[in-house]
């Protein structure tokens, strides 16, 4: 810090001790001063990916992209597993053509999610 910084950080400390305040500074060489505790800010740690990154997405299209109205199709749970496949679905078909364009159910005997195009 140059000496006019330290000059008028020292004046601004001095006012707040006259005042009576509680403060916490950092300055830019990280040095602290007052007597409130500085709280770190939180990193956002994200969970590793499970899958590539739109990898998901395209399975499902193999199975979703030429259906029509009224039809239905069986989309093995592979590697997703069964609740994947079903949030992903709704996802998909939210996305894609709105609210309530859909309705699945999944099948454990066949390790399959059973998806009815509604609209």
């Amino acid at each position: 810090m140059l000496d006019i910084q330290k000059k008028t950080l020292q004046k601004a400390i001095d006012l707040l001790d006259t005042l009576g305040c509680s403060y916490a500074i950092i300055d830019l060489d990280g040095n602290h001063y007052g007597t409130l505790q500085v709280n770190q800010p939180k990193q956002n740690k994200k969970a590793p990916l499970r899958f590539e990154r739109g990898e998901i997405r395209r399975y499902l299209e193999n199975y979703l992209i030429t259906l029509k109205v009224g039809e239905v199709v069986a989309i093995p749970f592979g590697k997703f597993g069964g609740n994947t496949i079903q949030s992903s679905t709704a996802a998909w078909f939210h996305h894609r053509f709105g609210g309530g364009c859909q309705t699945s159910t999944m099948n454990n005997k066949t390790n399959c999610v059973e998806v009815l195009r509604l609209k």
